[in-house]
């Protein structure tokens, strides 16, 4: 036949596979139907700061190296080679080889060619984030993705353009395509299509993100084997050039492009599902101009992926147009290179059309490789297509089609044509130097190498460490026992590097008190340190968290060094400091406790030169230097960790041999430089005291001033102690028990008094009688007709009944709850004061009341004004409680004219009663989880002659089987049927009740209905309140309550109201006793979330502290720690104050800072800059237009920019609208904007989003 002049010529090819060098190579392993598999290379792992063992990682076919190039022959600068994306080193070596191929490498510079490109752009952003983790800064245009083809284009003077495309797994072809396309309609002369598929980081096995892959890791197209897909890697490319200019320059011609097709699948199912009409148009499009040469058809080389859904919708919509088209049955092979090399993505298409035109250049059809089982939703008989399972030769000039089809549904078909006459290839060989380019390894481990790391606030500055065990050598090569241990030096790095560039770095800040409270110890391989530093206190903490479980790390303060400077200076450190006094021996080194299991150890470690000691062993002088090999490494750090390792401990093992000491106390720590200067140090260190705790822990205090090789002092240590035990072991911690107690303060009257607004139940109105204005209620629907009133006033005091009923007290608070946020709307009330007789039980406690209260109180945490609880006698003389001034205490009590204030104390306790639990029959209730089930075990282990019942809700005991004296049952406590016929049976011979059972709340009290509040109280009002009624014939009934009873938590009022209660038991006395519980690391509904106030423990150290407290015959007690000031989250932590005004950090008196935008104007733009710069109705609710629970948080930020002070999350929840929040903001800004809270008291928004993911909005 007659050719098309616009047929396009293929002159020029490389290909470069795993195991295979080039084309030639390619061939021979295609001809032999082999099939490359294996792991993921191990020193490629290492090079991108992974961990080196491939089995964690995906099988497929990789490359052993991607990391060859020359920089010179390219002139490309040295360092910017090494820093170079690896697809654009080897796609710009692939173009250079396939130009050589084609004899146009000299030839192609200046003229009209195009350069198309495609590269696994995923894979490209995974080589930019382990550059910005390594703190590294490449030439921008060594990471570009559209510096790819560009480059090329500088590089030889291409005039054409140069493009990148990604349509997914179909964009080499489609770059064919395009550059086909051009070619013929003359934009250009020669096209270079370019492609590679390199993985940075490979897919791990215990995430496998993409469920095509298949289990075996190898692509069985078309059989019934097959489960899926493999992953593959590949660089390849082809110069095309018009067939006519190509045949006149004498070019060898592989083969020809005779046409294409290119369509997208539409509207599907879903965006990656295939669409078999667009699959069946595709190949009709493309071979329709053929129809009358289908005869000479040889083999379709099919996307051919070996998933069942993709390999039958692809064979469907190939077979119908050549059936129609009387193409013989079985006469067309399929094949499918992905089941020789894996799936290439972006590079499979050109990738198939290489194999393609070589088959046709060689004139051999080429085996699918391990074909055994036909696809049974496959029919071949019935079509034109079989499956080559051997080799076999091919007619002149054959055709031959190639698919390719993206996963976002791009779909692209190439025709090819063998091409006769093509001559012989002469290739010169290119004269390049190859060598390995990698960007540099050494790293600060700290290194905070982007922005988001640090969040500063107005009182607050965080600063995150994402860490890996691979890549953070500190930890890595830090083993004890079966766990990796932070080194403790490494706290020095973590802060200078934190803090710099901030105003509290270590250059202008000496630390004092850096204390660790639990060894930073893991087997994980990800990690994350959390930094924060309070900017009014100055006060500091650090914890960690691996596998979703957070723990508290260290605490310190940060003092200003202005008035504080290390001391000493010395010309000559070896005279000054009386060697003569000292010996000199031989320097070992040990990392770790040396048990590290064939670990390897690094040299950086190696940092001691010389040693001197005292025959006493109480003074050491150690030479230090940096280690030999890692300078540059150590250039990188400020304070270097494996050399302040020696620095701080070196004198450790010989004071107190056969011990390993661990660092716990640093008191006094004085820099005189942000970062150490040069690489010689001498570290004197000197002991100041040994002695041992109550528990037999060994404790050295030391003071250590480090110099440099100038005798300078650049960091002073004054009593730094060690001890040998990471954990405390042994006897449990007493320093967690704390106990209300109460403090006589005096109030002055207000000096400007205004006009409260007194509200009191109407069954006090005799015994009171006030003098002034009182508005009374009976119930709930009285008090709601009050709000008109109380919407306008800066300070209410509700004097509120007593309560007796627990079947109605829920009710009752949640009723008051939502009054008080109808009240919150009105932006006007400053204080809000609650009045009740027996709230904290000084003289007399009323459980229930107390448990309205303490709900009321926690609401404090979601509304904008202040909430004060008075615990007062219903007498006349109590009245003058309205005419004071309380500044920030929130918890009072008035006896006989007498004002406490509440605050926690110490409280030691001993095992007065030890032993009581032996040999008697136990009831625990909420045995089957959580702490429950924890204090379960350490009771039935610790008495093994105790008969335990567990129960609870659950349909049985959770997390393996129960000890042999513990037997557990089905339970619900707040079923009194349940109760009672238990207490009458089995239960009639329990002689102690422990009850641990509880649920917490969730979400904020606004969108809480009335049913599910009530709800959520009655395991712990009704279920305790049974237990006492049919229980009497126990000894003791012990409850478990929250500390969240004292001190409220957001989102958990009615948790805490339920909690209170408990409490409020056992301080009416009897048999009954309580504790309030902190939360715990590991179990419970705190376990795995940080808690920025309180210390959580773990429950193998809670449980013998809960057991301390069930054996000390103490009425009532909290068990909590704080680890930072806790003084603006509840008074309870605070120290009585001399009489003072009320204090607001935000100003009372100042018009919002918005008050000049109108009102729906600023809402607007709030909008726009919380949910995109959109048109948004203002009569429709934020979540109807976009907005969702957490990005209601961003809008209150938004709006508080514009209006300070004026608007709460709580108050966004209750008018949702656009003009709602503008008429909202036009009736305040007449009035000053009043925010009685502190700001630190305000819930954040770390805390408000944890809460808000509850939410049903």
């Amino acid at each position: 036949m007659s050719l098309s002049k616009d047929d396009i010529a293929i002159i020029g090819l490389d290909l470069s596979m795993p195991g295979c060098r080039n084309q030639e190579e390619v061939w021979r392993f295609l001809s032999e139907g082999q099939v490359s598999k294996g792991q993921f290379p191990g020193h490629r792992l290492k090079r991108s700061g992974l961990s080196g063992n491939g089995e964690l990682y995906m099988e497929g076919s990789y490359f052993p190296a991607i990391d060859q190039f020359d920089h010179k022959y390219y002139h490309i600068a040295q360092k910017s080679a090494e820093y170079m994306d690896p697809n654009q080193r080897l796609t710009l070596l692939s173009a250079t080889r396939a130009l050589n191929d084609s004899g146009c490498l000299e030839s192609i510079r200046g003229t009209r060619t195009g350069v198309y490109g495609s590269v696994n752009t995923t894979q490209q952003y995974q080589y930019q984030l382990q550059l910005q983790a390594l703190g590294l800064t490449p030439d921008l245009l060594g990471m570009l993705n559209s510096t790819i083809a560009s480059r090329i284009n500088y590089i030889f003077d291409l005039k054409g353009p140069a493009v990148m495309t990604d349509t997914a797994c179909s964009s080499s072809l489609v770059s064919v395509i395009q550059a086909a396309d051009e070619l013929r309609r003359g934009v250009t002369d020669y096209a270079v299509i370019v492609s590679s598929n390199l993985y940075i980081k490979p897919g791990e096995k215990a995430d496998k993100l993409v469920d095509i892959l298949a289990a075996d890791a190898t692509t069985k197209a078309f059989d019934e084997r097959s489960t899926g897909t493999s992953i593959g890697e590949g660089v390849c490319s082809v110069i095309l050039q018009r067939r006519g200019e190509a045949e006149r320059d004498g070019n060898y011609i592989y083969g020809l492009i005779k046409g294409y097709a290119i369509n997208n699948d539409g509207h599907t199912v879903n965006m990656s599902s295939p669409n078999p009409l667009a699959q069946e148009g595709l190949i009709e499009e493309a071979w329709s101009p053929f129809a009358d040469q289908l005869d000479r058809l040889a083999f379709i080389e099919s996307h051919g992926t070996g998933t069942a859904v993709g390999d039958s919708i692809e064979f469907e919509s190939l077979t119908p147009f050549f059936l129609e088209h009387g193409v013989n049955r079985q006469s067309v092979a399929l094949t499918a290179c992905k089941s020789n090399f894996g799936h290439l993505d972006v590079a499979s298409g050109l990738f198939s059309l290489i194999k393609s035109v070589m088959s046709l250049e060689r004139g051999a059809l080429l085996p699918h490789p391990n074909f055994r089982i036909p696809n049974s939703e496959i029919d071949f008989e019935q079509s034109v297509f079989f499956i080559p399972d051997k080799s076999s030769p091919l007619r002149r000039c054959s055709l031959a089609g190639v698919s390719s089809f993206g996963m976002t549904g791009t779909n692209a078909h190439v025709i090819l044509e063998g091409y006769e006459g093509a001559g012989k290839r002469k290739v010169k060989p290119l004269e390049m130097q190859l060598r390995p380019y990698w960007f540099p390894m050494e790293r600060n481990s700290f290194a905070v190498s982007h922005p988001l790391q640090r969040l500063e606030t107005e009182h607050t500055l965080c600063v995150q460490f994402p860490l890996s065990m691979q890549q953070c050598w500190e930890i890595r090569e830090h083993v004890f026992g079966s766990s990796h241990l932070m080194v403790g030096t490494a706290i020095f790095e973590i802060l200078a590097q934190g803090l710099d560039t901030t105003a509290y770095g270590l250059e202008a800040f000496n630390i004092r008190n850096l204390h660790i409270l639990a060894p930073l110890s893991t087997c994980e391989e990800a990690l994350k340190i959390n930094v924060v530093i309070d900017k009014l206190t100055l006060r500091g903490t650090a914890s960690y968290s691996t596998a979703g479980e957070f723990r508290n790390w260290l605490q310190f303060e940060l003092v200003s060094r202005a008035g504080h400077q290390a001391e000493g200076f010395a010309a000559n450190i070896i005279q000054d400091m009386g060697l003569e006094e000292l010996e000199e021996l031989e320097v070992t080194s040990q990392v770790g406790d040396g048990q590290g299991g064939g670990l390897q150890v690094s040299g950086r470690w190696d940092t001691v030169d010389r040693l001197w000691v005292s025959a006493e062993r109480d003074r050491a002088l150690v030479k230090l230097k940096a280690p030999s090999g890692y300078e540059r490494e150590f250039g990188l750090y400020s304070f270097y960790p494996s050399l302040l390792d020696p620095a701080f401990n070196a004198l450790n093992r010989m004071a107190v041999p056969g011990e390993i000491l661990f660092p716990w106390l640093w008191s006094e720590i004085d820099f005189s430089t942000g970062a150490l200067s040069g690489s010689e140090f001498y570290s004197d260190l000197r002991i100041r005291e040994k002695t041992s705790d109550n528990i037999g822990n060994i404790i050295l205090s030391l003071d250590i001033t480090l110099y440099d090789s100038l005798g300078r002092a650049v960091i002073s240590v004054r009593n730094y102690k060690v001890k040998n035990a990471l954990n405390t072991g042994g006897e449990p911690r007493g320093d967690y028990f704390k106990q209300e107690y109460y403090v006589e303060t005096v109030f002055k009257e207000q000096e400007e008094p205004q006009m409260p607004l007194l509200i009191m139940h109407r069954s006090l109105q005799k015994r009171l009688a006030p003098d002034g204005p009182v508005h009374y209620f009976e119930n709930l629907s009285e008090l709601q007709q009050l709000l008109p009133s109380a919407v306008t006033s800066q300070r209410i005091f509700l004097w509120d009944k007593p309560y007796y009923d627990e079947a109605t007290v829920a009710e009752e608070t949640y009723g008051i709850g939502c009054w008080l946020v109808e009240l919150n709307r009105s932006n006007c009330l400053k204080e809000f004061h609650y009045i009740g007789t027996g709230l904290f039980g000084r003289d007399e406690m009323n459980a229930l009341s107390r448990s309205v209260a303490m709900g009321i109180y926690s609401l404090r945490l979601e509304l904008n004004f202040r909430i004060r609880l008075i615990d007062a006698k219903p007498v006349h003389e109590s009245l003058e409680v309205v005419r004071n001034s309380y500044h920030n205490e929130e918890l009072i009590v008035l006896r006989d004219g007498n004002y406490h204030t509440l605050r926690f104390k110490s409280l030691k306790l001993w095992g007065d009663e030890s032993g009581k639990l032996a040999g008697r029959t136990l009831l625990i209730i909420g045995g089957g989880s959580g702490i429950g089930r924890e204090y379960a075990r350490y009771v039935a282990s610790a008495y093994p002659d105790t008969d335990i019942i567990a129960a609870g809700r659950s349909p049985g005991w959770q997390g393996g089987p129960p000890p042999a004296n513990i037997r557990y049952l089905t339970l619900d406590i707040t079923d009194e049927q349940q109760i009672q016929a238990f207490a009458a049976g089995q239960g009639r011979n329990v002689e102690y009740v422990l009850n641990f059972a509880g649920e917490p709340a969730k979400g904020l009290f606004v969108n809480k209905t009335k049913a599910e509040f009530c709800e959520r109280t009655r395991s712990k009002i009704q279920g305790s309140y049974l237990l006492g009624k049919y229980f009497g014939h126990a000894r003791e009934i012990i409850h478990f309550a929250s500390v969240a009873g004292l001190i409220g938590a957001m989102g958990q009022t009615e948790y805490c109201a339920a909690n209170a209660y408990q409490s409020g038991l056992a301080a009416e006395g009897g048999r009954v006793r309580t504790l309030n519980l902190t939360g715990w690391e590991d179990v419970g509904m705190s376990a795995g979330k940080a808690d920025y106030y309180f210390e959580k423990l773990h429950s193998r150290e809670g449980v013998k502290l809960i057991d301390r407290f069930v054996h000390s015959g103490v009425l009532q007690a909290s068990m909590l720690k704080l680890k930072a000031p806790a003084e603006d989250y509840s008074s309870l932590f605070g120290r009585p104050e001399p009489a003072a005004d009320v204090f607001s950090r935000r100003s009372a008196a100042s018009l919002p800072a918005g008050a000049g935008i109108p009102a729906m104007q600023g809402v607007a733009e709030a909008w726009k800059r919380t949910l995109g710069d959109d048109h948004y109705d203002t009569e429709l609710s934020f979540f109807e237009q976009g907005g969702d629970s957490i990005s209601i948080v961003q809008l209150c930020d938004e709006l508080n920019r514009l209006f300070p002070g004026s608007f709460d999350v709580t108050t966004l929840f209750s008018i949702p609208t656009i003009r709602g929040q503008a008429e909202f903001m036009d009736q305040t800004v007449g009035t000053p904007v009043q925010q009685a809270v502190p700001e630190a008291a305000a819930p954040d928004a770390a805390e408000l989003l944890e809460f808000l993911r509850f939410q049903k909005i």
